[in-house]
């Protein structure tokens, strides 16, 4: 029995209901020996298959092996699975414990020998009270042997066990919320405490002698089994571990991860590990990490992607064979071929400011159906060696220049107004006509950065600002003067508490800045002063009532999360919490976005929806926007990469950077498989808790977003240094630190100096 200690965020306690009922800088380096690192014409490297999961599996929840060579699948929904021909077919075990035992499958482990362990969360009967601290959710655990005989455990300290794993025959290994973890006997539940992390355990390597916890806050830590003591520290491992752990630290989920580590077969010092980096072998106290293949040639490169399961096979050969399986239903057989060249013939150089989920997912799908091409991604700010968007800029820009720039751009951030004056970016127009004659994209996003008849720039993706309340007040709001007119005609009803949810002066202009920043920049990439002037006046009226309703602690936490604040999905959960009157932002999906809106509105009467627009009318904000270089050595190449980033199998790849442009994907998203209710969010308010039922947007509500989709013409802003240094010195003129003309003349010269470079 556990009582379960509940979640205050929104975002997460829904993922948790979702998930019960349903290349660049700044990678690890240090001490790894890279597959690419071949030499002349060298042959042998990893390649996929992906094969067949049973078709009615909608969600794959672990894979475990046997020891009489059978692969064994549990599906969360369906039931168990085995396959005796490594993964090529799989046959459903009838009378499982899967169909036997009651309750919410929470964690479960199969022994080789057969045998499982398994825990079992009971639900209460009202699924709100999951988040409810008086409730105590009870946890059951069971061992199943490999006859299937069932036998209930009762460890003797009643541990909240939120993993569980064999760690011999007779013996279990928990751990729990704390970091605490535990030796369990099978026989008769006695427990004893092995060793403390001191924080939230993500996954544990288990292997026949050692113990390698992944934690929130890794500590370098490896438990002896045989000695009953901690080992030696592994400075390789544990500075390659808490890198990844440091730069995935948003994709830890139960059941679900970005990192797996795995014992080597019959070795007790040796382990295999997989991340995006991709997969590597290591001898405990051993000096490299080897990477044994490359994640940017392959699935476990892709980021929008986890792992739930992973499988080695031929154990003592020199190349075995990986079975892995991640969160997408995808399982992939990674086998080594001694014939393939250890490293693509070609290479594609593609540059990204910052990391870019779509980008990565469309050159992971581009390798599997092009073996012979590395799309090797580069990304300019990795976020921890100082580097600002200048400097990148500076340096990309010496390489252009040089000779040695990118074939591929990823534009987002970059001064895509100059590249296009000078003749940096190909015209892409030729390589569009047939798609854009056959109506397969959304022509206006397509079309956003057309000039002179010629197309240098493409957005893969994009976001929609829309603003949410009473009709009677977004009914008035035209424009960011109509905005602040009905923010100081509120405030009059409402004296206090928040109206449109910042908390600093920097949250209210980032959310200000997306539906007025295309009005800032001249036809010539100037900026235009009298839009600015504008815009900081606008802006300061709304704060100077904004900040009325703001408590002190809040004031303090809004100093950060600034682009939190952009998200409608985030406003719409203030707003439904009555913590805030208005609830603006960007949508940049169905479920758990424009979801989230919609059902707010439908539970508030006399409330409702529109396209947000401030200084601009018709305004998205573009991702992934992609150009190639003109100078590119590899142009066929290119043009051939950034036609598959526009095709309808990499546009329908789910992405949380924006809606796709391709109208197939786009109708696509749309379609709902499932219920029509798809989760519960809960929130805290000053009345107690209070629920919503997150349910599919009505019909006219998709019909609105596909209109509003099609009718969009105006990007935002995304050079990130004029973006920057607008929303870098506006607070001051909010703030009264300095005049509006001053801050304006301010911005303008720092602006001018950065266009003149």
């Amino acid at each position: 029995m556990k009582n379960m200690q509940k979640t205050g965020a929104l975002f997460l306690a829904l993922l948790l209901i979702l998930s019960l009922t349903g290349c660049g800088k700044g990678g690890p380096s240090d001490g790894v020996v890279r597959s690419e690192q071949a030499v002349g014409n060298a042959k042998g490297r990893y390649m996929e298959e992906e094969m067949k999961l049973p078709e009615e599996v909608s969600r794959a929840y672990r894979l475990f092996s046997h020891e009489d060579g059978s692969c064994w699948l549990v599906s969360a929904g369906q039931g168990i699975y085995r396959s005796a021909d490594q993964g090529k077919t799989w046959e459903l075990q009838q009378d499982s414990w899967k169909d036997r035992l009651e309750g919410q499958l929470w964690d479960c482990q199969m022994n080789p020998d057969g045998s499982w362990i398994v825990s079992i969360m009971q639900m209460p009967e009202n699924q709100e009270d999951m988040f409810n601290e008086d409730v105590e959710l009870t946890f059951d655990y069971w061992f199943i042997s490999p006859d299937g005989e069932e036998k209930k455990l009762e460890p003797d300290q009643h541990l909240e066990l939120y993993g569980i794993r064999f760690l011999t025959g007779e013996t279990l290994v928990g751990w729990d919320i704390k970091g605490n973890v535990y030796e369990i006997s099978l026989s008769d539940g006695k427990t004893s405490k092995l060793f403390e992390t001191g924080s939230y355990i993500y996954n544990m390597g288990v292997g026949d002698r050692y113990l390698i916890p992944v934690c929130q806050k890794y500590q370098n830590q490896i438990y002896d089994v045989e000695k009953k003591e901690m080992a030696d520290p592994d400075p390789v491992l544990g500075d390659f571990l808490s890198k990844v752990i440091e730069t995935e630290a948003g994709r830890f989920m139960d059941g679900a991860q970005p990192l797996e580590l795995r014992q080597a077969d019959g070795k007790e010092d040796a382990w295999y590990l997989i991340c995006k980096d991709g997969l590597f072998y290591h001898v405990l106290q051993g000096a490299v990490m080897q990477q044994m293949i490359n994640g940017e040639l392959a699935t476990m490169g892709d980021p929008s992607v986890r792992i739930t399961g992973m499988l080695s096979s031929q154990a003592g050969e020199e190349n075995p064979e990986f079975l892995v399986l991640y969160d997408n239903l995808s399982l992939i057989r990674y086998y080594y071929d001694p014939e393939i060249a250890a490293v693509p013939e070609k290479e594609l150089k593609v540059y990204s400011l910052e990391e870019n989920t779509t980008l990565r997912q469309a050159a992971s799908l581009y390798q599997k159906s092009h073996p012979d091409v590395y799309v090797k991604c580069e990304t300019g700010l990795s976020g921890q060696d100082g580097m600002t968007v200048e400097d990148a800029v500076k340096n990309l820009n010496t390489e252009i220049m040089a000779g040695n720039g990118p074939d591929l751009l990823l534009l987002d951030g970059l001064p895509m107004k100059s590249y296009i004056e000078k003749g940096v970016l190909e015209d892409l127009t030729p390589y569009l006509e047939d798609g854009l004659k056959g109506g397969r994209w959304f022509e206006n996003i397509v079309n956003a950065y057309a000039k002179d008849g010629k197309i240098y720039a493409v957005p893969s993706r994009f976001a929609i600002p829309i603003i949410a309340g009473r009709e009677e007040d977004i009914g008035r709001i035209t424009d960011l003067d109509t905005l602040a007119d009905t923010i100081e005609r509120m405030r009059e009803e409402y004296p206090s508490g928040k109206l449109l949810g910042a908390d600093s002066e920097i949250q209210l202009l980032n959310m200000l800045a997306a539906v007025s920043s295309p009005a800032w920049v001249n036809g010539d990439g100037t900026l235009n002063e009298t839009s600015l002037t504008q815009f900081l006046t606008d802006a300061k009226r709304i704060w100077d009532v904004e900040k009325t309703g703001i408590s002190q602690a809040a004031a303090l936490t809004g100093m950060g999360g600034e682009e939190g604040y952009r998200q409608a999905a985030q406003q719409a959960g203030g707003w439904f919490a009555g913590s805030q009157r208005l609830a603006a932002g960007q949508i940049y999906s169905i479920m758990l976005d424009f979801s989230t809106v919609t059902s707010v509105i439908d539970q508030n009467p006399g409330s409702s929806f529109k396209l947000w627009e401030g200084q601009s009318k018709s305004v998205f904000l573009p991702s992934g926007i992609v150009g190639i270089q003109a100078k590119s050595g590899e142009k066929e190449l290119a043009v051939d990469f950034f036609q598959s980033i526009f095709e309808e199998e990499a546009q329908k790849i789910y992405s949380d950077e924006g809606y796709p442009v391709e109208k197939n994907a786009f109708e696509d998203m749309l379609v709902n498989e499932n219920d029509v209710s798809f989760g519960t969010m809960a929130v805290d308010t000053p009345d107690g808790l209070k629920t919503l039922e997150c349910k599919w947007p009505l019909p006219e509500q998709l019909d609105w977003l596909r209109e509003t989709a099609g009718s969009l013409t105006a990007p935002g802003i995304t050079d990130d240094t004029i973006q920057n240094t607008v929303l870098d010195l506006a607070p001051a003129a909010l703030n009264g630190e300095k005049t509006v003309q001053e801050t304006v003349s301010e911005i303008l010269k720092k602006v001018q100096i950065y266009l003149a470079e």
